[in-house]
Protein backbone atom coordinates (compact mmCIF):
# COMPACT_ATOMS: atom_id res chain seq x y z
CA UNK A 1 0.00 0.00 0.00
CA UNK A 2 1.57 3.59 -0.93
CA UNK A 3 1.61 5.98 1.67
CA UNK A 4 1.74 10.01 0.97
CA UNK A 5 1.72 13.27 3.39
CA UNK A 6 -1.98 14.39 3.13
CA UNK A 7 -2.70 18.45 2.36
CA UNK A 8 -6.12 19.25 3.97
CA UNK A 9 -8.93 21.26 1.36
CA UNK A 10 -10.56 23.85 2.90
CA UNK A 11 -14.22 23.30 2.17
CA UNK A 12 -15.79 26.36 4.34
CA UNK A 13 -18.52 27.52 2.08
CA UNK A 14 -22.33 29.16 3.64
CA UNK A 15 -24.21 26.83 1.43
CA UNK A 16 -22.90 23.48 2.64
CA UNK A 17 -22.65 22.00 5.49
CA UNK A 18 -19.49 19.33 6.07
CA UNK A 19 -19.85 15.91 7.58
CA UNK A 20 -17.35 12.90 7.48
CA UNK A 21 -17.52 10.52 4.73
CA UNK A 22 -15.15 7.92 6.38
CA UNK A 23 -11.59 7.16 5.24
CA UNK A 24 -12.39 8.82 1.76
CA UNK A 25 -11.63 11.98 2.43
CA UNK A 26 -14.64 14.92 3.88
CA UNK A 27 -17.65 15.30 2.56
CA UNK A 28 -20.03 18.26 1.71
CA UNK A 29 -23.78 18.36 0.50
CA UNK A 30 -25.21 21.42 -0.78
CA UNK A 31 -28.88 21.76 1.77
CA UNK A 32 -30.49 25.02 -0.53
CA UNK A 33 -30.58 25.91 -4.22
CA UNK A 34 -30.29 22.55 -5.48
CA UNK A 35 -32.54 23.19 -8.18
CA UNK A 36 -30.48 26.20 -9.68
CA UNK A 37 -27.68 23.05 -10.10
CA UNK A 38 -27.15 21.63 -13.13
CA UNK A 39 -26.45 18.03 -13.04
CA UNK A 40 -23.49 16.50 -13.26
CA UNK A 41 -20.27 14.81 -12.14
CA UNK A 42 -16.32 15.70 -12.41
CA UNK A 43 -13.09 15.83 -10.99
CA UNK A 44 -11.25 19.18 -9.92
CA UNK A 45 -7.56 18.77 -9.39
CA UNK A 46 -4.75 20.85 -7.56
CA UNK A 47 -1.08 20.60 -7.74
CA UNK A 48 -1.48 17.99 -5.01
CA UNK A 49 -5.65 16.92 -4.29
CA UNK A 50 -8.27 16.26 -6.02
CA UNK A 51 -11.96 16.75 -5.55
CA UNK A 52 -14.96 14.73 -6.62
CA UNK A 53 -18.07 16.77 -6.61
CA UNK A 54 -21.54 14.88 -8.19
CA UNK A 55 -24.31 17.43 -8.74
CA UNK A 56 -28.17 15.93 -8.76
CA UNK A 57 -31.74 16.36 -7.55
CA UNK A 58 -29.52 16.10 -4.13
CA UNK A 59 -28.29 19.01 -4.37
CA UNK A 60 -23.96 18.47 -4.94
CA UNK A 61 -21.86 16.11 -3.09
CA UNK A 62 -18.04 16.99 -2.48
CA UNK A 63 -15.18 14.46 -1.96
CA UNK A 64 -11.92 15.01 -1.44
CA UNK A 65 -8.80 12.93 -1.57
CA UNK A 66 -4.92 14.00 -1.54
CA UNK A 67 -4.70 12.34 -5.19
CA UNK A 68 -3.25 13.94 -8.54
CA UNK A 69 -5.45 12.46 -10.97
CA UNK A 70 -5.47 12.90 -14.83
CA UNK A 71 -6.58 11.09 -17.61
CA UNK A 72 -4.98 9.48 -20.34
CA UNK A 73 -6.28 7.50 -23.37
CA UNK A 74 -9.85 7.95 -21.48
CA UNK A 75 -8.89 6.53 -18.36
CA UNK A 76 -8.41 7.60 -15.00
CA UNK A 77 -5.01 7.42 -13.76
CA UNK A 78 -2.72 8.87 -10.68
CA UNK A 79 0.40 10.71 -11.29
CA UNK A 80 2.71 10.66 -8.89
CA UNK A 81 6.68 11.25 -8.34
CA UNK A 82 8.98 8.73 -6.49
CA UNK A 83 12.92 9.59 -5.97
CA UNK A 84 15.00 6.48 -6.44
CA UNK A 85 17.88 6.68 -4.11
CA UNK A 86 21.86 5.23 -4.24
CA UNK A 87 24.13 6.13 -1.53
CA UNK A 88 28.19 5.20 -0.71
CA UNK A 89 30.33 6.36 2.19
CA UNK A 90 31.64 9.11 -0.20
CA UNK A 91 29.03 10.08 -2.21
CA UNK A 92 25.08 10.05 -2.37
CA UNK A 93 22.77 10.27 -5.84
CA UNK A 94 19.03 11.01 -5.90
CA UNK A 95 17.47 11.18 -8.79
CA UNK A 96 13.48 12.17 -9.75
CA UNK A 97 10.83 9.55 -11.26
CA UNK A 98 7.56 10.09 -12.40
CA UNK A 99 4.67 7.57 -12.33
CA UNK A 100 1.27 6.45 -14.24
CA UNK A 101 -1.04 4.74 -11.86
CA UNK A 102 -4.14 3.05 -13.87
CA UNK A 103 -7.18 3.31 -11.23
CA UNK A 104 -9.24 0.60 -13.02
CA UNK A 105 -6.08 -1.79 -13.40
CA UNK A 106 -4.38 -0.56 -10.41
CA UNK A 107 -0.91 -0.88 -11.75
CA UNK A 108 1.97 1.37 -12.26
CA UNK A 109 4.35 2.36 -15.09
CA UNK A 110 7.28 4.44 -14.70
CA UNK A 111 7.05 7.27 -17.46
CA UNK A 112 9.91 9.82 -16.70
CA UNK A 113 13.27 9.03 -14.94
CA UNK A 114 16.21 11.86 -14.62
CA UNK A 115 19.07 10.74 -16.59
CA UNK A 116 21.37 12.93 -15.50
CA UNK A 117 21.91 11.72 -12.15
CA UNK A 118 20.93 8.31 -12.68
CA UNK A 119 24.18 8.71 -15.33
CA UNK A 120 26.10 10.20 -12.46
CA UNK A 121 25.68 7.18 -10.18
CA UNK A 122 26.13 4.74 -12.89
CA UNK A 123 29.54 6.26 -13.71
CA UNK A 124 30.63 6.82 -9.68
CA UNK A 125 29.67 3.34 -9.14
CA UNK A 126 32.00 1.94 -11.76
CA UNK A 127 34.34 3.97 -11.09
CA UNK A 128 34.45 3.68 -7.20
CA UNK A 129 34.32 0.01 -6.88
CA UNK A 130 35.88 0.41 -3.87
CA UNK A 131 33.25 2.48 -2.10
CA UNK A 132 30.29 -0.16 -2.20
CA UNK A 133 26.54 0.58 -2.05
CA UNK A 134 25.32 1.19 1.57
CA UNK A 135 21.81 -0.69 2.30
CA UNK A 136 19.05 1.46 4.24
CA UNK A 137 19.87 1.16 7.86
CA UNK A 138 24.03 1.67 6.53
CA UNK A 139 22.87 5.00 4.75
CA UNK A 140 21.24 6.09 7.67
CA UNK A 141 23.80 5.67 10.55
CA UNK A 142 26.83 6.59 7.92
CA UNK A 143 26.04 10.29 8.40
CA UNK A 144 26.05 13.07 5.21
CA UNK A 145 28.95 11.76 2.46
CA UNK A 146 31.32 14.26 0.83
CA UNK A 147 29.63 14.65 -2.48
CA UNK A 148 25.67 14.96 -2.79
CA UNK A 149 23.56 15.20 -6.33
CA UNK A 150 20.32 15.63 -6.22
CA UNK A 151 17.66 16.19 -8.91
CA UNK A 152 13.62 16.48 -7.49
CA UNK A 153 10.89 16.32 -10.48
CA UNK A 154 7.63 18.44 -9.96
CA UNK A 155 4.55 18.19 -12.03
CA UNK A 156 3.63 21.40 -13.62
CA UNK A 157 0.43 20.99 -16.02
CA UNK A 158 -1.35 18.03 -17.56
CA UNK A 159 -3.04 18.55 -21.42
CA UNK A 160 -3.82 15.22 -23.18
CA UNK A 161 -0.93 12.92 -23.16
CA UNK A 162 1.96 15.78 -22.26
CA UNK A 163 2.96 16.61 -19.13
CA UNK A 164 5.04 19.45 -18.29
CA UNK A 165 7.44 18.92 -15.31
CA UNK A 166 10.13 21.22 -13.46
CA UNK A 167 13.30 19.04 -12.78
CA UNK A 168 15.94 20.70 -10.05
CA UNK A 169 19.30 19.68 -9.67
CA UNK A 170 21.68 20.16 -6.41
CA UNK A 171 25.14 19.70 -6.14
CA UNK A 172 26.60 19.73 -2.42
CA UNK A 173 30.42 19.18 -1.04
CA UNK A 174 31.18 19.09 2.34
CA UNK A 175 27.45 20.47 3.00
CA UNK A 176 28.12 23.81 0.84
CA UNK A 177 25.67 23.81 -2.16
CA UNK A 178 27.97 24.02 -4.94
CA UNK A 179 25.11 24.91 -7.89
CA UNK A 180 21.62 24.78 -8.73
CA UNK A 181 19.56 24.19 -11.68
CA UNK A 182 16.37 24.05 -12.76
CA UNK A 183 14.95 22.76 -16.39
CA UNK A 184 11.45 22.18 -18.01
CA UNK A 185 10.49 19.15 -19.95
CA UNK A 186 7.75 18.09 -21.63
CA UNK A 187 6.78 14.25 -20.83
CA UNK A 188 4.34 11.88 -23.31
CA UNK A 189 2.94 9.56 -20.60
CA UNK A 190 1.21 7.51 -23.09
CA UNK A 191 4.57 6.52 -24.94
CA UNK A 192 6.88 7.28 -21.67
CA UNK A 193 9.08 9.58 -23.04
CA UNK A 194 10.44 13.23 -23.55
CA UNK A 195 8.72 15.03 -26.01
CA UNK A 196 10.75 17.42 -28.68
CA UNK A 197 8.97 20.38 -30.08
CA UNK A 198 9.34 19.26 -33.67
CA UNK A 199 7.59 16.32 -33.01
CA UNK A 200 4.47 17.80 -31.64
CA UNK A 201 4.54 20.68 -34.61
CA UNK A 202 6.68 19.91 -36.82
CA UNK A 203 10.46 21.35 -37.90
CA UNK A 204 9.14 24.56 -39.26
CA UNK A 205 7.03 25.86 -36.70
CA UNK A 206 9.49 24.62 -33.81
CA UNK A 207 12.29 26.55 -35.98
CA UNK A 208 10.07 29.39 -35.41
CA UNK A 209 8.86 29.12 -32.45
CA UNK A 210 12.22 28.92 -30.91
CA UNK A 211 13.45 31.72 -32.58
CA UNK A 212 10.41 33.50 -31.41
CA UNK A 213 11.99 32.73 -28.24
CA UNK A 214 14.96 33.63 -28.51
CA UNK A 215 13.94 36.92 -29.98
CA UNK A 216 12.01 37.57 -26.86
CA UNK A 217 15.09 36.55 -24.46
CA UNK A 218 16.83 39.54 -26.19
CA UNK A 219 14.67 42.28 -25.79
CA UNK A 220 14.33 41.24 -21.84
CA UNK A 221 18.00 41.43 -22.28
CA UNK A 222 17.54 44.78 -23.89
CA UNK A 223 14.99 46.66 -21.44
CA UNK A 224 16.98 45.19 -18.48
CA UNK A 225 20.27 47.04 -19.70
CA UNK A 226 17.75 50.33 -20.44
CA UNK A 227 16.34 50.00 -17.16
CA UNK A 228 17.18 53.44 -14.72
CA UNK A 229 18.27 51.45 -11.82
CA UNK A 230 22.39 50.74 -10.76
CA UNK A 231 22.03 46.66 -11.18
CA UNK A 232 21.03 46.70 -15.03
CA UNK A 233 24.02 45.96 -16.68
CA UNK A 234 24.59 43.15 -13.80
CA UNK A 235 20.85 42.00 -14.62
CA UNK A 236 21.67 42.48 -19.00
CA UNK A 237 24.41 40.53 -18.27
CA UNK A 238 22.75 37.87 -16.77
CA UNK A 239 19.68 37.63 -18.92
CA UNK A 240 22.06 37.24 -22.33
CA UNK A 241 24.39 34.43 -20.59
CA UNK A 242 20.74 31.70 -20.35
CA UNK A 243 20.20 29.37 -23.03
CA UNK A 244 17.20 28.21 -24.18
CA UNK A 245 17.15 24.23 -24.63
CA UNK A 246 15.26 22.61 -27.50
CA UNK A 247 13.11 20.70 -25.52
CA UNK A 248 12.87 23.16 -22.17
CA UNK A 249 9.62 23.81 -22.66
CA UNK A 250 5.92 23.39 -21.46
CA UNK A 251 2.55 23.68 -22.53
CA UNK A 252 0.71 26.95 -21.51
CA UNK A 253 -2.75 25.54 -20.93
CA UNK A 254 -3.91 28.72 -20.00
CA UNK A 255 -3.79 30.75 -23.11
CA UNK A 256 -6.66 30.63 -25.26
CA UNK A 257 -4.98 29.11 -28.28
CA UNK A 258 -2.19 26.25 -28.00
CA UNK A 259 0.95 27.61 -26.99
CA UNK A 260 4.10 26.92 -25.52
CA UNK A 261 6.79 28.92 -22.69
CA UNK A 262 10.39 28.21 -22.30
CA UNK A 263 12.38 28.55 -19.78
CA UNK A 264 15.86 30.25 -20.12
CA UNK A 265 18.68 29.12 -17.44
CA UNK A 266 22.25 28.84 -16.56
CA UNK A 267 23.39 26.38 -13.46
CA UNK A 268 24.84 28.99 -10.97
CA UNK A 269 26.27 28.67 -7.53
CA UNK A 270 23.84 28.84 -4.72
CA UNK A 271 20.90 29.25 -6.78
CA UNK A 272 19.70 29.30 -10.40
CA UNK A 273 19.32 32.05 -13.10
CA UNK A 274 16.15 31.15 -14.96
CA UNK A 275 13.94 33.37 -16.90
CA UNK A 276 10.41 32.39 -18.11
CA UNK A 277 9.85 33.37 -21.62
CA UNK A 278 6.62 34.99 -22.90
CA UNK A 279 3.70 32.12 -24.68
CA UNK A 280 4.48 31.40 -28.39
CA UNK A 281 1.42 30.27 -30.10
CA UNK A 282 1.88 27.36 -32.00
CA UNK A 283 -0.52 24.95 -34.31
CA UNK A 284 -3.04 23.13 -32.42
CA UNK A 285 -2.26 19.47 -31.61
CA UNK A 286 -5.11 16.76 -33.34
CA UNK A 287 -6.28 15.78 -29.30
CA UNK A 288 -6.12 20.31 -28.53
CA UNK A 289 -10.38 20.35 -29.34
CA UNK A 290 -10.86 16.86 -26.93
CA UNK A 291 -9.12 18.32 -23.90
CA UNK A 292 -9.67 22.05 -24.31
CA UNK A 293 -12.71 22.29 -22.41
CA UNK A 294 -10.86 20.69 -19.12
CA UNK A 295 -7.99 22.97 -18.93
CA UNK A 296 -8.67 26.44 -17.53
CA UNK A 297 -9.81 29.94 -19.34
CA UNK A 298 -8.78 32.87 -18.20
CA UNK A 299 -10.80 35.82 -17.34
CA UNK A 300 -9.24 39.22 -18.44
CA UNK A 301 -9.01 40.12 -14.86
CA UNK A 302 -6.54 36.86 -14.15
CA UNK A 303 -8.27 36.09 -10.87
CA UNK A 304 -11.45 34.18 -12.68
CA UNK A 305 -10.78 31.08 -14.27
CA UNK A 306 -13.46 28.76 -15.99
CA UNK A 307 -13.66 24.82 -16.53
CA UNK A 308 -16.33 22.80 -18.63
CA UNK A 309 -19.12 24.20 -21.13
CA UNK A 310 -22.39 24.73 -20.98
CA UNK A 311 -24.98 24.36 -18.70
CA UNK A 312 -21.72 22.76 -16.68
CA UNK A 313 -19.40 25.72 -16.59
CA UNK A 314 -17.11 25.71 -13.12
CA UNK A 315 -16.21 29.27 -12.39
CA UNK A 316 -12.79 29.15 -9.92
CA UNK A 317 -11.50 32.76 -8.28
CA UNK A 318 -8.09 32.80 -6.91
CA UNK A 319 -8.40 34.16 -2.84
CA UNK A 320 -6.08 35.05 -0.56
CA UNK A 321 -2.99 32.27 0.76
CA UNK A 322 -3.86 29.99 -2.68
CA UNK A 323 -7.17 29.35 -1.62
CA UNK A 324 -9.57 29.11 -4.75
CA UNK A 325 -13.24 29.73 -4.82
CA UNK A 326 -15.20 27.08 -6.77
CA UNK A 327 -18.71 27.95 -8.41
CA UNK A 328 -21.47 26.07 -10.40
CA UNK A 329 -24.21 28.53 -11.87
CA UNK A 330 -23.28 31.04 -9.57
CA UNK A 331 -23.44 29.31 -6.22
CA UNK A 332 -20.93 28.43 -4.21
CA UNK A 333 -19.68 24.95 -3.84
CA UNK A 334 -16.16 24.85 -2.34
CA UNK A 335 -12.59 26.36 -1.47
CA UNK A 336 -10.18 24.56 -2.72
CA UNK A 337 -6.36 24.60 -2.44
CA UNK A 338 -5.45 26.16 -5.57
CA UNK A 339 -4.23 26.61 -8.23
CA UNK A 340 -6.74 24.41 -9.91
CA UNK A 341 -5.71 22.55 -13.10
CA UNK A 342 -8.22 20.00 -14.49
CA UNK A 343 -11.47 19.58 -14.80
CA UNK A 344 -12.20 16.21 -15.41
CA UNK A 345 -15.65 15.25 -16.39
CA UNK A 346 -16.56 11.83 -15.18
CA UNK A 347 -19.24 10.85 -18.29
CA UNK A 348 -19.50 8.45 -21.18
CA UNK A 349 -15.94 10.00 -22.62
CA UNK A 350 -13.84 7.65 -20.08
CA UNK A 351 -12.66 4.36 -22.00
CA UNK A 352 -14.31 1.86 -19.42
CA UNK A 353 -17.52 2.06 -18.33
CA UNK A 354 -19.05 2.94 -14.90
CA UNK A 355 -19.00 -0.20 -13.37
CA UNK A 356 -15.29 -0.52 -13.77
CA UNK A 357 -14.09 2.97 -12.83
CA UNK A 358 -16.46 4.10 -10.85
CA UNK A 359 -15.32 1.60 -7.22
CA UNK A 360 -11.92 2.26 -8.82
CA UNK A 361 -12.28 5.99 -8.29
CA UNK A 362 -13.51 5.32 -4.96
CA UNK A 363 -11.21 2.38 -4.12
CA UNK A 364 -8.61 5.47 -5.04
CA UNK A 365 -10.16 8.23 -2.60
CA UNK A 366 -10.57 5.21 0.40
CA UNK A 367 -7.15 4.32 0.13
CA UNK A 368 -5.85 7.91 -0.10
CA UNK A 369 -7.39 8.38 3.04
CA UNK A 370 -5.15 6.26 4.74
CA UNK A 371 -1.82 8.48 3.66
CA UNK A 372 0.68 9.37 5.92
CA UNK A 373 4.36 10.08 6.04
CA UNK A 374 5.16 6.05 5.98
CA UNK A 375 6.40 4.27 2.77
CA UNK A 376 4.29 2.79 0.65
CA UNK A 377 5.74 0.28 -2.57
CA UNK A 378 4.80 0.96 -6.06
CA UNK A 379 2.23 -1.95 -7.86
CA UNK A 380 3.29 -2.12 -11.48
CA UNK A 381 4.51 -5.17 -14.15
CA UNK A 382 8.18 -4.68 -14.23
CA UNK A 383 10.56 -5.90 -12.13
CA UNK A 384 10.82 -3.93 -8.39
CA UNK A 385 13.50 -2.54 -7.28
CA UNK A 386 15.36 -4.47 -4.67
CA UNK A 387 15.21 -2.74 -0.75
CA UNK A 388 12.34 -0.17 -1.72
CA UNK A 389 12.59 2.94 0.39
CA UNK A 390 9.82 5.18 0.11
CA UNK A 391 9.70 8.96 0.88
CA UNK A 392 7.09 11.74 0.48
CA UNK A 393 7.60 15.12 -0.54
CA UNK A 394 5.76 18.16 -1.72
CA UNK A 395 4.08 19.13 -4.72
CA UNK A 396 2.72 15.56 -5.95
CA UNK A 397 2.97 12.84 -3.56
CA UNK A 398 6.83 11.73 -3.70
CA UNK A 399 8.40 8.80 -2.78
CA UNK A 400 11.96 7.56 -2.85
CA UNK A 401 13.09 4.01 -3.55
CA UNK A 402 16.80 2.96 -3.33
CA UNK A 403 18.24 1.74 -6.65
CA UNK A 404 19.03 -1.92 -6.97
CA UNK A 405 22.63 -2.79 -6.92
CA UNK A 406 24.47 -3.90 -8.63
CA UNK A 407 23.33 -0.24 -10.71
CA UNK A 408 21.95 -1.45 -13.92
Amino acid sequence: MMRARRRAIALAVSLVTCGACGDGGSEARTTTRAATLPTGEFLLVSDDSTVWVRIGTHGARVQRSPLVLATLDGRLVELFAADAVREHEGASFTWGRLWVRDLVRNDSALVFEEPTVRDEAAAYARTHRGDPVLDESEGESAGTPPHAVTASVTMLDVAGPLAGIEVHVDRWRDDSLVSHDTRWLTIDLARRSRVALATLVGDTAASRVRAEAARALARAADDAARAPVATAATAASVLRSLAIDDDGWVLDVAAPTPAVRFLAHRSHADDAHRFTLPAVAIPAPTWWRDVRASLPSADADSVTTRFGTAPLVIETTSDTGDVATVRVAGTTLLRIAGPVRRFIPLDASLAHPDSAWRPALQRAFVDAGYYSDEARAVRHAGPRPSGARLRPALAIRRRSVRAASPFQ
